[in-house]
């Protein structure tokens, strides 16, 4: 699941050249560690753009299947070696990836009965006039795949594309994204011009923090309002022992939440948020039980941690088992 989109858009943009700049800005964001996918939606894909004479194809015994099979195997890259050297291992690769219209017009499609190479763009020979069965007209916008943003203070409508991002399991949303937007930021005036805007359309990292801070926020409501009940009730004593007991509970489940590996997300902080209320539940349930058995008279004489433990006994099980999942 992505956790940040990044939208770019401009008044005097099109759809190929804000494509072109989410590109750039999305190897600027592959250079961080923790990001695992990144992808592009919308705006018109740059491609190259080959048509065929099928006439003149015939007369040197070729296909488009050829010519395509010839240039796919052309856009490739493969490790052939290594050798070493002062500076450490030097690795050698064949061919390489097509870069742009002039290495697609150098491909080498076929060779002809007399021995002369048959290129993507043609030439028979040095004197002979110039054939073309394929025809090369260069690099530019393909098909459309559009995306459109919206202004909500102006109403108008846009050309936009968006960068969606996800990172690597078990790693901090919030500190990826952080680093993100960190990076998209220094690019501004350098890979992103300046008519060019660009708006957070999904921050889970945001979204995250809110989160997080919603269950501290409850955490400290429900030991102030139960701590506050219960001194007014029970006794200062007792409420120190309700105060203590919920963060010091919450605060071992995120430590082996830790120790296992587990992450902190949407059902993991609503477990949480759901469980304090039924911690608050059982901390009334067993403090006030050991009162009751303080205030009988029976137990005056008694050891304070012989009636305690025997209280807690009374309802521990059953109140566990209430409560648990």
């Amino acid at each position: 699941m992505p956790i940040l989109a990044l939208t770019f858009w401009g008044e005097d943009m099109d759809h190929y050249t804000l494509r072109r700049v989410a590109a750039e800005i999305e190897n600027v964001v592959k250079k961080e560690d923790n990001v695992s996918i990144t992808t592009l939606i919308g705006g018109y894909r740059r491609q190259v753009e080959i048509r065929i004479d099928p006439a003149r194809l015939a007369a040197f015994h070729l296909d488009a299947g050829t010519i395509a099979r010839m240039l796919q195997g052309s856009n490739r890259e493969s490790r052939s070696g290594s050798y070493p050297s002062p500076e450490g291992e030097i690795v050698l690769h064949t061919k390489g990836f097509l870069r742009d219209a002039e290495d697609v017009g150098r491909v080498v499609v076929g060779y002809s009965k007399i021995g002369l190479c048959i290129w993507v763009r043609w030439r028979r020979s040095e004197t002979a006039r110039r054939t073309r069965p394929v025809r090369f007209p260069g690099a530019g916008p393909a098909a459309a795949e559009k995306g459109i943003h919206a202004d909500k203070a102006s109403g108008s409508v846009y050309p936009a594309v968006t960068l969606s991002i996800a990172k690597r399991k078990g790693t901090n949303a919030i500190s990826v994204a952080e680093e993100i937007l960190r990076r998209v930021e220094e690019s501004r005036g350098t890979v992103i011009p300046g008519n060019i805007h660009v708006t957070i359309t999904r921050h889970y990292g945001e979204t995250a923090k809110e989160k997080s801070d919603e269950l501290l926020l409850h955490m400290f409501i429900a030991v102030f309002s139960v701590t506050v009940l219960i001194s007014l009730t029970l006794g200062r004593r007792e409420a120190g022992v309700v105060a203590l007991a919920i963060p010091v509970t919450l605060a071992l489940t995120l430590a082996v939440f830790y120790l296992y590996g587990y992450t902190l997300n949407r059902i993991t902080l609503f477990a949480l948020i759901f469980s304090i209320g039924i911690l608050v539940d059982d901390a009334i349930v067993v403090v006030e039980n050991v009162v009751r058995h303080f205030r009988l008279p029976a137990n005056k004489d008694r050891p304070f941690r012989e009636v305690a433990v025997e209280a807690v006994d009374e309802v521990g099980n059953p109140t566990i088992l209430a409560t648990s999942p």
